[in-house]
């Protein structure tokens, strides 16, 4: 099943967490979560990238050798200062579980180039105890 980034920003808060079901049968977890759930907002063709933003892959948050900006923003989202405008992302934390999060990370790292970040589902499940939401989210 497919969610589009639109449903998921309006539906984030009443789902459970881990309400996404696995993905079809040969799809990659972290592919198929990211076809679902980013691609709308961050796939080439989209506003996002039409606009002069670069591909996720492109980012610091996914090239960088800290995975903890990226955790952050997927758990907790992005949103402009009260009263201004500015980028905003819903957050993930009551949709995807920490495996998702981790798998979705693994695949956009992967998609990078990147080497695989080490502990990653401990890292994510360590920030979600944690609930910082990080500076990324409050940009």
């Amino acid at each position: 099943m497919r969610y589009s980034a639109s449903w998921l920003a309006l539906t984030a808060v009443s789902l459970p967490l881990g309400a996404f079901a696995a993905p079809v049968s040969g799809q990659d977890t972290g592919q198929a979560l990211f076809q679902g759930a980013c691609a709308t907002c961050h796939a080439a063709g989209s506003p996002r990238v039409l606009a002069g933003k670069p591909l996720l892959p492109d980012t610091r948050a996914i090239t960088g050798a800290d995975p903890g900006p990226a955790i952050r923003l997927i758990l907790h989202g992005r949103q402009p200062p009260p009263d201004q405008r500015g980028p905003w992302m819903p957050g993930f934390a009551t949709t995807l579980s920490d495996a998702h999060i981790a798998a979705l990370l693994a695949w956009l790292r992967q998609s990078a180039g990147q080497p695989p970040w080490p502990y990653l589902a401990q890292q994510v499940h360590a920030a979600r105890i944690a609930g910082d939401v990080g500076a990324e989210a409050r940009q």
